[in-house]
């Protein structure tokens, strides 16, 4: 409740102007261990996102017995902040396994996937990131990646279920109409393709597109 209040009031500020309310709100709440431990998390995350890494570190530390949620997701975006790339992937691992997980532990697990050049890992980690918090960025790295491991066929089912979530969002329809044509089936790419352009008839990229699939077709 007191994370999600303090949200509220400082929504309009930035992370560093927080920093003296957010303090003042730990030592307000220092009888209730519950509402403390949330204060200090909020604090612990402001320093993070203010650039005061090692503040953010000292906080998290003095948490660690209490372990509030959102604990070890914090753990692991300073972990990658600090290019400790194994132990933020057992961190968001971690928080995925909690009661009440992050949501963006999943994009988080992924990116230090990536990092580590995981690729098909990574897709998974980003496929599973839109599917539980849907939204077109997560579904496009994830068919992305998909299609640079090779696999363009799981890259058109990724985008497909997204495109069922989300409706035609034109940036999935043109990445599926690329992952299509790697599959071979160009007949549906250039299809693809047709639909967008009827859309934006002068849209450069979708034409281009276009062109180079149409060469290649017999």
């Amino acid at each position: 409740m007191i994370r999600f209040a303090l949200a509220l009031l400082f929504a309009h500020e930035a992370p560093a102007d927080r920093l003296p309310q957010l303090i003042e709100q730990a030592h307000a709440h220092a009888e209730s261990s519950v509402e403390s431990a949330e204060a200090l998390f909020t604090l612990a995350e402001m320093h993070w996102r203010s650039g005061q890494i090692d503040a953010a570190h000292a906080v998290l530390k003095g948490l660690a017995n209490q372990s509030p949620d959102g604990w070890h997701w914090l753990q692991g975006v300073l972990a990658e902040t600090s290019g400790d790339l194994r132990s933020a992937e057992t961190a968001f691992r971690r928080e995925l396994k909690s009661q009440n997980p992050r949501s963006d532990a999943y994009p988080g697990l992924a990116r230090v996937l990536e990092a580590q050049g995981r690729l098909s890992e990574s897709s998974a980690a980003y496929f599973q990131a839109a599917c539980t918090n849907p939204n077109p960025e997560d579904y496009l790295k994830a068919a992305r990646l998909a299609r640079r491991t090779g696999n363009p066929a799981l890259a058109v089912d990724q985008l497909e279920q997204g495109l069922k979530l989300l409706g035609p969002a034109v940036a999935l329809r043109f990445e599926r109409a690329q992952a299509l044509a790697e599959m071979g089936d160009k007949a549906s790419a250039l299809h693809e393709l047709e639909a967008l352009l009827k859309l934006a008839p002068r849209h450069s990229k979708w034409r281009q597109a276009r062109a180079q699939i149409q060469e290649t077709v017999p």
